[in-house]
């Protein structure tokens, strides 16, 4: 459900791209904002699990602001626009919501 939202924005993302030729700045911020938020909800919980189709939705959109094709390298477009991977972010997202679990006293729900 979260990657049929994200491919949503997609759109917006174009238009910004055609608003704003030749910067890549306000298309990362909007992506950061909209589409990583999207993609990473509830992380805290699943987190740990497969992200696959997620990674594939966020090589898209990453590859849409480039403009570059389809077949370039996914790691290539993430290390020139310096965003970190969806499972990468998850799993942070997950190890610091596993470390506050941790804080609470045994008393509390969440234990």
């Amino acid at each position: 459900r979260s990657t049929f939202r994200a491919k949503a924005c997609l759109n917006l993302l174009l238009k910004l791209k055609h608003s704003y030729p030749g910067s890549l700045v306000p298309l990362i911020k909007v992506y950061k904002a909209k589409v990583t938020t999207m993609l990473l909800y509830g992380a805290e919980i699943w987190g740990l699990y497969s992200t696959t189709v997620l990674e594939q939705t966020q090589s898209q959109h990453l590859r849409c602001i480039l403009g570059v094709d389809s077949r370039t390298s996914a790691a290539a477009v993430r290390a020139e626009l310096g965003i970190h991977t969806i499972q990468a972010l998850s799993k942070i997202r997950a190890y610091n919501y596993w470390c506050k679990v941790n804080e609470v006293e045994n008393d509390r729900l969440p234990k």
